[in-house]
């Protein structure tokens, strides 16, 4: 909503009290009401760990409610955004993995967004699926770099694995560059990935330096040590055959530290970095 409001796109979002997005009949009446120019899903479950005991209720939220979207989508001729993972992929491959490479999902929660890929691509609705890197910048506690970065304003260690490899997404950047193809009628799978894939610790490495912190507080730690429930791919870095249009995660943590990211601190200490 904020970018929409600050590029002047007419928006309007509906909470899950508002709208059963599965309710067909809902779903086709709010969209004879409302007459968007275009549809965006940001609903579903993103929790992968909770996804592996929530399956039956993980697929209604990430798989259900993209078919009933689809259906309406097409019926009133609206382009549709929705949104997918990196963890679709295996991480056999050493490389970055590009829209055309085969998935291979591991978790049940990747299961889901890929069988959510094939009703959309499938679904002959106008539908852009953007797949993304984990999420960070969006300001809530899905975003794991908030996560992070509030234990070391405790001054409690940030335990990090040091053998996944990712390409994290900036969420401004990602939803600038999501909005820019839905405007330019792009559809079917797109990486939206901020450039420089490293392992997890490293990005944390980073942060903190970043912010100030003691790289000390970083813990470099296996990933099978983190008691996740969910398996992930060791490497699921994000490149493009199509367009690599996100700057590169040095300048996304830049942005993230000097932009709205910060919102969330207030209240408490602000974070400043040593060149502040």
């Amino acid at each position: 909503m904020r970018r929409c409001l600050a590029r002047g796109l007419a928006v309007r979002a509906l909470a899950r009290t508002a709208l059963d997005v599965t309710d067909a009949t809902a779903l086709d009446a709010t969209l004879a009401r409302v007459r968007p120019w275009a549809v965006i899903n940001a609903a579903g479950m993103s929790d992968v760990d909770r996804a592996e005991s929530e399956a039956t209720d993980g697929w209604h939220r990430n798989v259900t409610t993209v078919r009933t979207l689809c259906d309406a989508a097409a019926a009133h001729d609206l382009p549709l955004l929705t949104f997918s993972s990196s963890l679709v992929f295996d991480g056999r491959y050493g490389g970055g993995y590009v829209e055309s490479d085969a998935v291979g999902p591991l978790s049940v929660f990747a299961t889901s967004k890929v069988a959510a890929e094939r009703v959309a691509l499938r679904s002959g609705a106008r539908v852009l699926v953007v797949r993304t890197g984990p999420m960070f910048g969006c300001g809530t506690l899905l975003d794991f770099a908030r996560r992070g970065l509030e234990t070391l304003l405790r001054g409690q260690p940030w335990r990090v694995a040091d053998d996944e490899w990712w390409t994290p997404s900036y969420v401004p950047h990602m939803i600038d560059a999501a909005l820019d193809l839905l405007i330019d009628n792009e559809y079917g799978v797109w990486h939206l990935a901020n450039q420089g894939g490293r392992s997890a610790a490293a990005f944390a490495l980073d942060a903190a330096d970043l912010f100030g912190f003691d790289p000390a507080l970083i813990e470099r730690c296996p990933a099978s040590t983190l008691g996740r429930s969910a398996p992930r791919p060791r490497h699921a870095v994000l490149d493009s055959e199509r367009g690599r249009l996100l700057p590169t995660l040095e300048r996304a943590l830049v942005d993230y530290r000097s932009g709205a990211a910060l919102d969330w601190l207030e209240g408490s200490t602000r974070l400043t970095s040593r060149s502040a």
